[in-house]
């Protein structure tokens, strides 16, 4: 009973998709030929207006200079609460040491706290605690 099914099924594939390959169908030693014929696929190709410039590359310390030195930058401002302000300004040395920091830690866009370095060390820190622009509270390292 089952062979009989499974030849029932044979012949109704068969049947529903046409023909069925032969030895004899294709030449000799080669497969046979596909019906369909093959799809071009092309990349396509995006909108000019879509195409946005890239940004220009920033500068590193690693880059180097047009003698062939290394870089080092002597300043570094920074907004560190994304609020569109710089609220941190790194000053560096020619051996690209910090040698004063300046930040606006309440973020009234006016720098409240300062520290001084030396040889990359810190040396002094100043803050302004009452938010007149004048340092109130000095501390030396």
């Amino acid at each position: 009973m089952l062979k009989k099914s499974c030849l029932l099924v044979t012949l109704l594939a068969v049947l529903l998709c046409g023909s069925v390959y032969s030895e004899n169908d294709a030449p000799q030693g080669q497969p046979p030929t596909d019906p369909i014929p093959p799809v071009n696929i092309e990349k396509t190709k995006e909108p000019e207006s879509a195409i946005q410039p890239e940004p220009a590359p920033r500068p590193s310390v690693s880059a180097e200079d047009k003698m062939g030195k290394p870089s080092i930058p002597k300043k570094l401002e920074m907004d560190t609460n994304y609020d569109g302000r710089v609220d941190r300004i790194e000053v560096y040395d020619s051996e690209g040491r910090t040698q004063r920091l300046d930040v606006d830690t309440n973020g009234d866009g006016i720098f409240d706290e300062w520290m001084v370095f030396e040889k990359g060390k810190p040396k002094m820190k100043g803050k302004d605690r009452n938010g007149d622009g004048r340092t109130d509270t000095w501390i030396e390292y």
